[in-house]
């Protein structure tokens, strides 16, 4: 606790970090109010202010039960009202572009399906797979108390997220895969060799290589985004890691297993943008040009449009877009 002692109210500073109790927040039913939603019960509560060593202010918001730490949060200038309504209007941006995609992709698969233009049974193993990767997450990084209800709600929980995962796995699967059989058949080599052979042989091997490569490309985007930011406003970015990935083995791998769905979902939603563009321009330049677009302006609005500038956004999505032409759906 860094020298507070939260069990009684602080009458001074804490010198070893630099902050002084400024205000103490209601306790409402004894949980802490932070503004958002509270994740931990607590008797006390305490904000703590000051600045970083770069001179930015923020923020030290803390919970206590009997003087012991159950929750903290730092609150800096990525947090202030302005940031949050940007985030929420690029969130429905966002949801807009889910919407539409889903809604004439689930028209698509349903025609493809009656014409028979697609193989439902490889599709229907990776949606398998899909299925019960967020179960197995669950199992490896949960916390399992031993009651019948905690464990319930948990497993419904994990194998909800996995049921919705798996049908939109279908659904763009299904809509998207004549289209890009006909256009852009490098695209699915990888993936019908993964799926039908299993994980061997070098063109599935080279995908996932390409793949990794291109996820530290994109990391190093990131990282010099917020090196950017860091020397010319000297406000550094809210660090987002998962550090429960760190505690054990179960964690890192519980991790792998929660974010195959995800980005298995995000590739065929791009793809699905892509087959659309393709569909209304004739071109498939002008249609990669489009993607490049569209893509990054999602990205960027995900972030707020400031820390993610326009400009790392399309060089995101055009990463995304060289990773989907030249290394396949897999990678």
């Amino acid at each position: 606790s860094a020298g507070v002692d939260l069990s009684q109210p602080p009458n001074s500073t804490a010198p070893s970090m630099g902050l002084r109790v400024e205000k103490r927040p209601s306790v409402s039913n004894g949980v802490a109010d932070f503004g958002s939603a509270p994740r931990a019960f607590a008797d006390s509560t305490w904000v703590l202010a000051g600045t970083d060593p770069l001179g930015a202010p923020i923020e030290l918001k803390v919970s206590a039960i009997e003087g012991r730490i159950v929750e903290f949060h730092v609150a800096g200038p990525w947090d202030r009202p302005a940031r949050q309504a940007e985030n929420r209007i690029g969130a429905a941006g966002i949801l807009a572009l889910l919407l539409v995609v889903l809604g004439v992709g689930a028209l698509m698969s349903v025609q493809n399906l009656k014409l028979k233009r697609v193989d439902p049974w490889s599709a229907g193993r990776v949606a398998i797979a899909v299925l019960i990767l967020p179960v197995i997450a669950w199992v490896l990084r949960g916390h399992h108390p031993p009651l019948a209800q905690s464990v319930l709600y948990g497993f419904l929980r994990a194998f909800s997220n996995g049921a919705m995962f798996a049908i939109f796995t279908l659904t763009l699967y299904f809509a998207a895969e004549p289209i890009v059989r006909r256009v852009w058949p490098q695209m699915l080599i990888s993936w019908t060799r993964a799926t039908t052979a299993g994980f061997t042989g070098p063109t599935v091997g080279r995908a996932l290589l390409a793949g990794a490569a291109g996820f530290a490309v994109a990391v190093w985007i990131n990282q010099l985004t917020g090196s950017i930011r860091l020397f010319t406003s000297r406000t550094p970015l809210p660090a987002e890691i998962e550090w429960s990935a760190l505690g054990s083995t179960g964690g890192v791998l519980g991790v792998l297993a929660d974010q195959i769905p995800l980005q298995l979902f995000t590739s065929l939603l791009f793809t699905m943008v892509l087959v659309l563009l393709r569909m209304l321009t004739r071109s498939r330049l002008i249609a990669s040009i489009g993607f490049v677009l569209i893509v990054g302006g999602t990205m960027t609005a995900i972030a707020g449009g400031r820390e993610f500038g326009v400009t790392t956004g399309l060089l995101t999505a055009a990463l995304w877009l060289v990773l989907l032409l030249r290394a396949g759906l897999l990678a």
